[in-house]
């Protein structure tokens, strides 16, 4: 009786170290679940916090050229060069200005219009336009660069030789012209007088060399 006593002790230790060895692969799984799937490239990689939540939307977006990016309706193209993308330029989206000087110096703008002012354009969701003949103006004037000046002035262009657009601007003519003809004689001692010729309307256009 003894004898058999210690054999049922000896098969059944045998039987709990068989089955604690069979339940040890059920533990690999849980060191898984602490590898990439929980904290690695998908929880906290590009997805969560990379390039799609910064980069170009952070800054003015691109608009016109060739890729003819838009503006939404609250912004205009800003074209650096005042030419609204006639070489394929491209530009940058800017807010609309919500309000206007009541300021009369009319000019020129991207979509033919001729605007009271350059904030009026812009606020009309467009840019100034310097392109030769891109508006026509009304009697009485006539067009310098994207300005817009009264046949009693004369045209002054003003280059830039560091790269920007050149300035614009209606002068007055001075005394020595008179009420007479205007031509480029009487503008001869005004500064860059020397660098006067008229367009085929007449109008005295003197220009200015960057310096």
């Amino acid at each position: 009786m003894k004898a058999s006593a210690r054999r049922c002790v000896f098969f059944s230790f045998l039987l709990i170290v068989s089955c604690s060895e069979s339940v040890q692969p059920d533990a690999g799984p849980r060191t898984d679940s602490g590898g990439a799937d929980s904290g690695g490239a998908d929880s906290g990689g590009a997805d969560s916090g990379g390039a799609d939540s910064g980069g170009a939307d952070g800054g003015a977006r691109f608009c016109g050229g060739l890729g003819g990016g838009v503006c939404d309706a609250t912004e205009f193209c800003d074209y650096a060069d005042n030419i609204c993308g006639a070489d394929d330029g491209g530009g940058e989206c800017r807010p609309r200005p919500g309000g206007c000087p009541d300021v009369v110096d009319p000019v020129c703008a991207c979509d033919g219009t001729v605007y009271g002012n350059a904030c009026d354009a812009n606020a009309a969701g467009v840019d100034v336009n310097s392109v030769a003949g891109a508006c026509t103006p009304e009697p009485g004037s006539f067009l310098c660069g994207f300005r817009v000046c009264t046949t009693d002035t004369y045209c002054t262009i003003t280059n830039d030789d560091t790269g920007m657009p050149p300035a614009y601007s209606c002068a007055p003519f001075p005394a020595a012209c008179g009420g007479g003809a205007r031509n480029c004689a009487c503008v001869a001692a005004e500064p860059c007088g020397e660098l006067c010729m008229l367009d085929s309307d007449g109008n005295v256009i003197v220009t200015c060399l960057g310096g």
